[in-house]
């Protein structure tokens, strides 16, 4: 690969701080390896060479190229920051990886700590979840993040000291201890990694960034390779901030501009740029692309999800009659948990997809596994499990230490309340629970949604998760519906066992060699492109989310979209349904945003058909002129507008 200029300048820059703006597709692996390489030449020791990111897949990759570059074997370190850093501590302290708790882990010791200060609380992975992510912010150094998660902190940290365990971000806070406790040991690893490069700086969290400033000094050799415009990792304490403050940090600092896109088609890149100008904080640039030829991104409207999904699964199958590989389509959705009919709909058609973990159970979610102990408590059963699995769900004050014995005995439970109002609390929930015992299943998870309460609690936990209502109220629905006409209790357990292997069967590994469709979250695909990307639900409350309400929090979402956008390399569909989850949607704001002006038509034309042909340049419709082409209303619509 011959290097642009602004490419020779960055490789060539040898001592002091510098800053590199890598906009998406713009060749800065190219520029980190060529460099490091670059700096050997020039007589640095390629041991006192470091090189990190933040995925072992990309570090993996920086690796190969560097040593397909290099004569011969070069020791340069190339890692993740945190193996890095968990190398040092475990050379320097008694720590080594098996003191690193899993995510399971984690999980499972904040449930038990917070059970063991407040007994009568059943905390389901959502929430945990939810406050390992507060927790994870403190650490990570994000401002404000302390507050409320600050007492769950306090108490999981206290824990994980008892049992001598750290977690993953502990690792970052341990060493910025061991270097700040210890100026020896930092002069070693500082006369060690005398050359520091960092990959995708703009997701550098202040925690992250303290210890690679003390690394890097006095020498401050510390070349940042990043894009503002790609952060969007706020939720882990990540923010552009970092990045567009580097110039205060180090007043010596050079900075290059890649300002050529070799990945994206001219009109993608164009309608990327003029969506992300809207943003105020972030460093100006005019990206322009080096493939002129490239179709203008397609935007469709639909009365509903389902035709959205309708649709896609029709233009997946028609690109790939084009000769566009499954491998290089991907579908793109803003959260975990999107709609599962589209890879239902792939299934139908014989299109091979891959979901890699992230796509929303049914059979196998928590709240399955819930109603299932509801419905064997109204069948007669008795088993403690089933009981503490339900009992606040919704919250009744119910304490669980009354549940002693392994089954469950009612009279034993309302002698061992404190209280006469107990004993009475306890009395109505055992009747509420006799009385649903004569209802088929159908009418027993209505029963249990509605008259016990169970619809209330799922829309109260999901406020205080911050999360949508609406997502699991959609699993109770679906369960509902496998129970409908099933004559007992017994058929549905066995009707659920098989939905749910059927369901895992779906939910597969992700393998690169595979050829088939990628249906995955926007920020999962962060560092990939596909020759075609479909972006779906694009409207108000989905992208941008319905959460971000503060300007910074839209300027994020802002940046999200324009990663998406710009992981298509020739062909981009962007829909939205007018309606989504029974209510009305508006079309995102980001649309309009893209070219100006955007004016969308309102009426579904059934005049002519809209599939598109086998001829994929005829399908695609590509055009001279600069506009993009709007579609609008079902898939049989041919009502575009260029």
């Amino acid at each position: 690969m011959l290097l642009n200029k602004p490419q020779r300048l960055a490789v060539s820059h040898r001592d002091g701080p510098a800053l590199v703006i890598a906009g998406p597709g713009s060749g800065k692996t190219a520029v980190i390896t060529r460099r490091a390489l670059a700096l050997t030449e020039s007589g640095v020791p390629p041991e006192n060479i470091l090189v990190v990111t933040f995925s072992r897949a990309a570090a993996r990759e920086m690796q190969i190229r560097f040593d397909r570059l290099s004569p011969g074997f070069l020791p340069v370190t190339f890692g993740t920051l945190h193996s890095v850093f968990l190398k040092i501590l475990c050379r320097e302290t008694n720590l080594n990886s098996k003191n690193v708790i899993s995510d399971g882990t984690r999980r499972k010791i904040l449930r038990n700590v917070l059970l063991k200060n407040n007994s009568r609380y059943d905390l389901g992975a959502d929430y945990l979840d939810t406050l390992l992510g507060r927790i994870g912010l403190i650490k990570s150094g994000a401002p404000g993040a302390a507050g409320e998660g600050d007492a769950f902190y306090r108490l999981y940290q206290a824990e994980l000291r008892r049992m001598n365990k750290v977690d993953f971000d502990d690792i970052i806070l341990v060493t910025k201890k061991l270097f700040m406790d210890n100026p020896r040991v930092l002069k070693v690893w500082r006369e060690k990694y005398r050359y520091i490069m960092v990959d995708e700086f703009q997701d550098v969290s202040r925690a992250q960034y303290d210890v690679l400033r003390m690394l890097a000094a006095p020498a401050n050799n510390l070349f940042a390779v990043g894009d503002d415009d790609q952060s969007i990792y706020g939720f882990r304490g990540a923010g552009p901030g970092i990045m567009l403050g580097l110039k205060g940090d180090y007043p010596e600092l050079v900075t290059f501009t890649l300002n050529v896109n070799y990945r994206c088609g001219a009109k993608i890149v164009d309608a990327a740029g003029n969506v992300i100008s809207h943003n105020s904080k972030r460093y100006e640039k005019n990206l322009t692309a080096e493939k002129e030829f490239s179709s203008a991104p397609v935007i469709s409207s639909f009365e509903n999800c389902r035709e959205q999904y309708e649709y896609i699964a029709e233009k997946i199958k028609t690109l790939a009659a084009g000769g566009v590989p499954y491998r290089e389509i991907a579908v793109l959705n803003r959260t975990i948990g999107a709609d599962n009919s589209l890879a239902e709909m792939l299934e139908a058609r014989g299109v091979p997809y891959i979901v890699p973990g992230e796509r929303q159970t049914v059979y196998g979610h928590w709240i399955a596994e819930d109603m299932a102990s509801y419905l064997r408590i109204l069948s007669g059963g008795k088993n403690r499990a089933d009981y503490l699995r339900i009992i606040n769900r919704p919250l009744r004050y119910i304490r669980r230490d009354y549940f002693a014995e392994a089954f469950v005995d009612e009279d034993k439970i309302i002698g061992r309340a404190g209280s006469e109002r107990e004993r009475r609390d306890l009395r109505v929930f055992f009747y509420s629970l006799k009385k649903g015992r004569v209802l088929s299943p159908y009418a027993a998870l209505s029963y249990i949604r509605n008259y016990l309460g169970y619809e209330r609690y799922l829309t109260e936990y999901a406020a205080e998760c911050g999360k949508p209502a609406e997502n699991l109220i959609a699993v109770v629905d679906r369960l509902s519906d496998s129970a409908y006409g099933v004559g007992n209790a017994a058929a549905w357990f066995k009707k659920l066992e098989r939905l749910k292997r059927e369901e895992a069967a779906f939910v597969q590994e992700e393998k690169p060699d595979e050829n088939a469709v990628l249906i995955t979250t926007i920020h999962r695909s962060k560092g990939l492109e596909f020759e075609a990307v479909f972006i779906p639900d694009a409207c108000e409350g989905a992208l941008p989310h319905i959460k971000a309400v503060t300007p910074d929090e839209t300027e994020e979402e802002r940046r999200l979209f324009y990663v998406a956008v710009t992981r298509a390399k020739r062909f981009l569909f962007i829909t939205y349904p007018k309606k989504r989850r029974s209510k009305t949607a508006a079309p995102s704001r980001f649309l309009s945003e893209m070219k100006e002006p955007y004016q969308p038509s309102s009426a579904c034309s059934h005049s002519a058909s809209s599939r598109i042909s086998s001829n994929l340049s005829a399908a695609i419709s590509y055009s001279s002129s600069d506009s993009m082409l709007v579609r609008t209303g079902c898939p049989s619509s041919s009502s575009a507008k260029r």
